[in-house]
């Protein structure tokens, strides 16, 4: 739904810079109608030639915690392409294998071209047992979705 609002809204502004292309004749119009034109291929294409060249590492720094004591978790986003990608949705599933409680938690982070981003996450557990961190999933958005 929020893809289509974009698209609708992208369209919307195309149309608009059309209308002025077509009573005013000018120059900057048409260079703005080919950028937007450009900037519409680029955002739909970006993304499917990126993401073969993303991955995600997770860095615990300690192998147990203790009760209510934070730990930080490193998670290195590294992009080996030249094209930049705004959002990539991390999907992490953090809980405690003994009292059962799970909870999801979607990170947003930017995919920086030929670089890798290190987010720090806090984990804190309240009860005693193992914790597990999952990686469920990691999407990549473009500027349209």
């Amino acid at each position: 739904m929020k893809r289509f609002k974009y698209i609708i809204e992208f369209v919307f502004l195309f149309g608009c810079n059309g209308v002025m292309l077509w009573f005013f004749r000018g120059y900057v119009n048409l260079v703005i109608a080919a950028g937007m034109l450009v900037f519409l291929v680029y955002a739909l294409v970006s993304v499917h030639i990126v993401k073969r060249y993303v991955t995600l590492d997770l860095e615990i720094p300690v192998q147990y915690m203790t009760k209510n004591i934070s730990v930080c978790v490193k998670i290195k986003l590294e992009n080996r392409c030249i094209f930049p990608i705004v959002n990539c949705r991390v999907r992490l599933y953090t809980g405690n294998v003994f009292a059962g409680q799970t909870v999801q938690n979607d990170l947003i982070v930017p995919a920086r071209p030929l670089g890798t981003t290190v987010v720090d996450y806090p984990l804190r557990s309240s009860c005693v047992g193992n914790v597990e961190i999952t990686v469920d999933g990691l999407i990549l958005e473009d500027v349209l979705m």
